[in-house]
């Protein structure tokens, strides 16, 4: 510069690892589809290929054998392979008589429809199938669980989405749902009094409708549902939040409601944030740094901000307090009108109302800032999940701990003692939960295979075990959820439907057959999956045959006789005329012979 020798500028620069994700098709006829480069922990995308094979059903894509989750961050180059299950509805016997009648047994294919994922909301749950479609369970007066009624429903049902799309994330809040498709486009439904829909009107809606992308951003990559409030980042990393706003909880300056997407304020020196939840009336988030963010009602305390008085409010993002020796935290969770957090470290701290000795210090008293609850020493947490006024966190070792309120059972403890201080959850022998979620009065758990528990209210069949339904219904221990039901709801045989179609007690089904010409038949099985019309299954195998058993005499009409047992009839008939006939001109040609016993003449 100006002629002079400058010194040079040393930069730091830091390579970042990237990643190949494959797919094997595991020998089905199918291109794979192309082959993904992931940057070090960022996620892979759900193939958007519509994959099809005849005879088969797709069970999504699994890794090392175990069905993957796209909300994991890849760290090393992953072949992911695709999960066929052939499938084939049976019949027996496969012959019967042209009257009809007869009783058939139809015993229908037997589907895995393993959870890759569980969110539970006040009194519904959702799950992500790992063939990406979305699953819904337990109350549905606002249209929650989005299969377009308001009925309750006791076992899992499909939610009514647009055909052939996948899912990768799917998240319930209060009373209203989330699913983000592997295509970024953000499906919400359920209840909408405050716009939390964001649809732009404060409809309830009974099946999923799009949310609207902002300008400048083409998907979603995430969604955090509050009470009336939601929040959903883009690609862009640009927060943006829509729905009820009366204690400032939306982050944009004003207390207004907004029915569509807004811009959340971020603070000074901050260019996104990597983690958010939304509670009752106020959010915390979490800054690249670490640094914890929240903003909304204070109420409580639950801020837990010396920059907010308690009962006051912060239209705007302020930082949380950290406690003595925490650098930062890894994850940050709101509920009701308290809040907690995760240090760094893997240490847990609560803070705001404590009147279910939700903050699990051991009294009752509310709290302006982060204090850490009562738990063995050496634990260390990745994950917790809070609704309502309880807790449920899972240690790095597998062991999952609750407290808080606990009047339905929902910490899994086996009583319904709330709990001032964390107590540990037992699950049922052999099961290490790998994700627990809980929601207002249940939870939800996932284990190491893969398989669904649940525990807690189940008034509305929320537990999705095929029980409960009314109130008063709950478990204090874990049970199994139920597999999406296979439903056939009709078989015909040649285009007329058979009767007295029925579902036997070991998952068969029977039905009594129509009548028919003799010969072979087409039997066109309908059906449905977690109440979903699936593609109609077709068996040629099936026969009519007439049988040849003759009445007795006087026993059936002739005019019941009918086809080719009437033309054998009438044969044998002929016959037997044709013979006789001959017989009686033979005999005639012969003279007759006299008897004078009892003076009767005899021939022969």
């Amino acid at each position: 510069m100006n002629g002079q020798a400058q010194t040079a500028a040393v930069l730091d620069y830091e390579y970042m690892a990237s990643y190949s994700v494959s797919f094997d098709m595991a020998g089905a006829p199918v291109t794979p589809p192309a082959q993904q480069h992931v940057m070090d922990g960022q996620k892979a995308s759900w193939p958007t290929d519509d994959l099809k094979w005849d005879g088969h059903w797709f069970g999504g894509w699994e890794l090392n054998g175990n069905a993957y989750d796209f909300t994991q961050p890849v760290t090393n180059n992953i072949t992911l392979k695709a999960r066929w299950d052939s499938y084939t509805f049976t019949i027996s016997p496969v012959k019967g008589p042209s009257t009809g009648g007869a009783h058939v047994t139809v015993t229908p294919p037997a589907f895995d429809a393993t959870l890759t994922q569980v969110s539970a909301g006040w009194y519904h749950s959702l799950g992500l199938g790992r063939d990406g479609k979305v699953y819904a369970w337990g109350r549905n007066d606002a249209g929650q669980l989005g299969d377009g009624t308001t009925s309750n429903r006791t076992s899992p049902v499909a939610v009514h989405m647009p055909g052939g799309m996948k899912f990768t994330q799917v998240v319930a809040g209060p009373n209203d749902s989330f699913a983000l498709a592997a295509n970024g486009f953000l499906y919400a439904w359920g209840w909408n009094s405050k716009g939390q829909l964001g649809n732009g009107n404060t409809v309830d809606q009974s099946t999923p409708v799009i949310v609207p992308v902002p300008e400048g951003s083409t998907k979603y990559t995430k969604i955090i549902p509050g009470r009336e409030h939601t929040f959903a980042v883009t690609d862009t990393g640009v927060l943006y939040a829509w729905g009820g706003n009366d204690q400032g909880q939306l982050g944009i300056g004003t207390v207004y409601n907004s029915p569509t997407p807004v811009k959340v304020e971020l603070p000074s020196g901050v260019t996104g944030f990597t983690q958010i939840s939304a509670g009752n009336a106020h959010t915390v988030a979490i800054s690249s740094t670490g640094q914890a963010y929240s903003w909304g009602s204070n109420g409580y305390g639950q801020l837990g901000s010396t920059a907010v008085t308690v009962g006051g409010r912060s239209l705007l993002p302020v930082a949380v307090t950290a406690p003595s020796g925490v650098s930062g935290f890894k994850q940050v969770v709101a509920s009701n009108d308290w809040s907690l957090g995760i240090s760094s470290s893997g240490r847990i701290y609560t803070w705001g109302c404590n009147s279910a000795n939700q903050l699990g210090n051991g009294n009752g008293a509310n709290q302006s800032a982060p204090v850490a609850p009562t738990l063995p020493t050496g634990l260390s947490f990745d994950q917790v999940n809070v609704v309502g006024d309880s807790a449920v966190a899972l240690a790095n070792s597998g062991a999952a701990w609750a407290w808080g309120d606990n009047q339905y059972g929902q910490l899994g403890n086996g009583n319904q003692s709330n709990q001032s201080r964390p107590v540990s959850i037992n699950p049922p022998s052999g099961v290490t939960y790998a994700k627990v979620t809980v929601g207002k009065q249940h939870s939800l758990a996932i284990d190491t295979t893969g398989k669904a528990w649940a525990w807690g209210d189940n008034q509305y069949g929320q537990l999705g075990n095929s029980a409960g339904g009314s109130a008063g219904n709950l478990s204090l221990t874990a049970v199994v959820m139920t597999q999406p039901k296979l439903v056939i709801t009709k078989v015909q045989f040649d285009g007329t439907a058979g009767t007295a179609l029925t579902a036997n007690s070991n998952g068969t089904w029977g039905v009594d057959t129509p009548a028919h010409v003799e010969g072979p038949v087409t039997v066109t099985i309908s059906w449905s999956l977690a109440s979903a019309p699936q593609t109609d299954y077709k068996i040629n195998s099936y026969t009519y045959f007439t049988a040849f058993t003759l009445p007795k005499a006087g026993t059936a009409p002739l005019q019941l006789l009918t086809g080719k047992t009437l033309l054998l009839v009438s044969a044998l008939a002929a016959g037997c005329c044709g013979g006789y006939q001959n017989a009686r001109r033979k005999q005639s040609r012969r003279k007759p012979e006299h008897s004078s016993k009892n003076g009767v003449a005899r021939i022969g």
